[in-house]
């Protein structure tokens, strides 16, 4: 697992000249968010980032904690915001508006197909597909 603190002090270093809170004054955590990469308490300060979106897409997790470590500069999606993310980007940085993917890119964990009219359900979670039903009433059956 990468180590959050060692990642935000280098890209302080190189894209914020260490203007940022210095790291042992940010709290850095993994959370088990699905349909976010990331998130930052501009107060605190905080940073937090997904597991399994990053396990999924390692390779935006220096894009995420860069657009993190811009909320700790300006809180909200402003101009100075996305000013300072265009800046980051000139400098070779790579950092987005919102994430480039969602869990649903990754293949499903398991997949339910309807008896009757076949049609098939994705899901990352475990259902009860015993008890439920589908839209046309028929019974579902797991199929991986």
């Amino acid at each position: 697992m990468v180590d959050l603190q060692l990642l935000y002090r280098k890209l302080n270093k190189l894209y914020f000249n260490n203007r940022l809170p210095k790291d042992s004054k940010v709290t850095f955590k993994w959370m088990n968010a699905k349909t976010w990469g990331g998130d930052c308490s501009f107060w605190i300060p905080q940073i937090r980032i997904s597991k399994p979106y990053h396990d999924a897409f390692p390779e935006e997790l220096e894009d995420t904690m860069l657009h993190e470590m811009i909320h700790l500069k300006y809180h909200k999606h402003d101009k100075k915001f996305y000013k300072e993310m265009e800046r980051i980007q000139k400098e070779g940085g790579t950092v987005h508006r919102r994430l480039l993917h969602t869990l649903r890119d990754v293949a499903p964990k398991h997949i339910y197909k309807c008896a009757s009219c076949s049609h098939e359900s994705r899901t990352f979670k475990t259902m009860q597909y015993w008890k439920m039903r589908c839209k046309c009433g028929g019974t579902l059956q797991k199929i991986f």
